[in-house]
């Protein structure tokens, strides 16, 4: 049984063919980020990726998962990812805090 590759190993591949369908999916997500570069924080411009504003390793990054809590590691505020119109590009944005009812 293989184990599963870690973020970095997937992008260090040079045989994209040997990946699984899954690998392939982790690894164009990881060079979308990686190749658009990390963008900035929209309250005090910091860039920073998103396993950085996570508090974690690339290799501790579960991608897409949606579990990770992200603060701006230059100013601490939530913040959310947020995706451009056409996709592609992706940009941090304030984290909403839902208000509690009463």
């Amino acid at each position: 049984m293989r184990t599963q590759r870690t973020n970095s190993e997937l992008l260090a591949v040079k045989n994209p063919e040997l990946l699984t369908h899954l690998e392939s999916q982790r690894r164009y997500l990881l060079r979308v980020h990686l190749g658009q570069g990390p963008p900035p924080c929209p309250a005090c411009g910091r860039l920073q990726y998103p396993w950085e504003a996570a508090g974690l390793t690339i290799d501790t990054y579960d991608i897409g998962s949606g579990a990770a809590a992200y603060h701006c590691v230059g100013c601490g505020i939530a913040m959310t990812e947020g995706l451009g119109f056409f996709g592609g590009e992706y940009f941090w944005q304030r984290a909403t805090v839902a208000k509690e009812q009463a």
